[in-house]
């Protein structure tokens, strides 16, 4: 960690004294305007890390040996070394004084607020320059400034500043961006997984419940047959037992899939704008995986938080998906939104193939599809009854429309829905 430290203030400096070398000396002489001392600033924002006072004690060194070793006067002539140095020397005061005025700064001054923060830094490079031009003086016979020239320097300092300032707030801004761009793709993802686990898991608790019911069956004819003395008893205690070991190992897979399911303070509200953002990317990507060309719509009027959003995702992905198969190559998917009478209406309208009248009356059994795989097995056929079961425990029920498009709308009562609400 130390060497990396070092490291990156070793960079600042050759880098410093490089860009430096892009300048104009504006009165003369050797005190210059350049983009060394621009190149310093942005390297003290960018790395953090590296302590401000120290960096500029060793890029005020970097600098001036860059400088000497690369003059005229040195090349020609290599005994100059001396002569050469008090020339330059100066320069290093400017960078030292620099580094200890950004040391004096609050560090999170930059974030909170940033013109303040530009202001300081104008007030630190004009002093710096002054500790430059004083240390010139010292050293060199120099030329006193006029009034217009401390004006000149004054302004060029305000643009060096803010243009820096601009730069890095350009760069931190898309960085976080991009931070939050991938905070968001994470968060879809964990979302449909989500969902999909709460659909598992539902349709687990439907076995078990099942199977407490076979249980208890069961074991009601192991009694009445051993009331009759039936030869038939024994075996059927032992189906009883068998049937209760299978939902014992049912309930250690939906505890797994609770604790997967465990989502964090991130997951516990989400508004109904978000969950339709949500159900259509998750199915835009699912449309391309089917190489179909559907242009997806939304019409989302009701924005309220709601707690249900893993069971309202799980069915609209359901609804969606259905959509899409239902569609040839390319066609329309709208997602409407919206209250009416104190009831939530979540609609997926598509302009596929349609149902087919006869089998309007059969669409929510278990079983039932008109899906089928490329290898000619049809579908399982559970996706809507899994809906309708998710609906119906939240107080609500599946319309169907069917004209020149379809039309499935879930409709809830908008109180089970609305955060805080149980």
């Amino acid at each position: 960690m130390r060497s990396k430290k070092w490291l990156t203030v070793v960079f600042i400096g050759v880098a410093t004294a490089l860009m430096g070398e892009l300048r104009f000396a504006p009165f003369g002489w050797e005190f210059r305007f350049g983009m060394g001392s621009s190149t310093f600033f942005f390297l003290l924002l960018a790395f953090r890390q590296a302590p401000p006072f120290l960096t500029g004690i060793l890029t005020g060194a970097v600098v001036v040996l860059f400088r000497v070793l690369t003059s005229t006067l040195f090349l020609e002539d290599p005994y100059s070394f001396v002569e050469v140095l008090f020339v330059h020397l100066s320069a290093m005061f400017y960078y030292w004084a620099f580094g200890l005025g950004i040391t004096l700064l609050p560090t999170k001054l930059v974030q909170k607020n940033m013109l303040w923060f530009g202001l300081f830094v104008v007030v630190i490079d004009i002093a710096s320059n002054l500790t430059e031009l004083f240390a010139r003086s010292v050293l060199q016979d120099i030329t006193t400034l006029s009034w217009t020239d401390w004006l000149a320097l004054l302004v060029v300092t305000v643009i060096r500043v803010y243009f820096v300032l601009g730069v890095y707030a350009s760069i931190a801004q898309h960085k976080q961006q991009t931070i939050l761009k991938e905070q968001k793709k994470r968060y879809e993802t964990l979302l449909n997984v989500s969902a999909s686990l709460f659909g598992e898991s539902y349709y687990l608790s439907k076995v078990i419940e099942t199977v407490e019911n076979m249980t208890n069956r069961a074991f009601y004819l192991y009694r009445k047959l051993k009331q009759e003395q039936s030869a038939y008893h024994q075996e059927a205690l032992q189906i009883s037992q068998e049937i209760h070991e299978i939902k014992k190992d049912a309930q250690r897979i939906q505890a797994g899939l609770a604790k997967l399911n465990n989502h964090d303070h991130t997951f516990e509200q989400l508004n109904l704008k978000q969950l339709g953002d949500f159900a259509i990317k998750g199915n835009e990507s699912y449309s391309f995986f089917l190489n179909k060309r559907i242009r997806f719509r939304q019409e989302i009027t009701s924005t309220y938080l709601t707690n249900k959003h893993v069971e309202l995702l799980s069915c609209l992905n359901n609804l969606l998906a259905n959509a899409i198969e239902s569609i040839d190559k390319e066609g329309t998917i709208l997602l409407s939104i919206y209250e009416k009478n104190e009831m939530t209406y979540f609609e997926v309208t598509d302009n596929g193939a349609g149902i087919a009248e006869e089998d309007m009356h059969h669409l929510c059994e278990p079983g039932f599809t008109t899906k089928y795989r490329e290898d000619g097995s049809p579908s399982t056929g559970i996706g809507l009854t899994h809906v309708q079961h998710i609906v119906t425990d939240l107080g609500g029920f599946l319309q169907f429309e069917r004209s020149h498009v379809t039309k499935v709308c879930l409709v809830i009562p908008t109180k089970r829905l609305e955060g805080n609400q149980q």
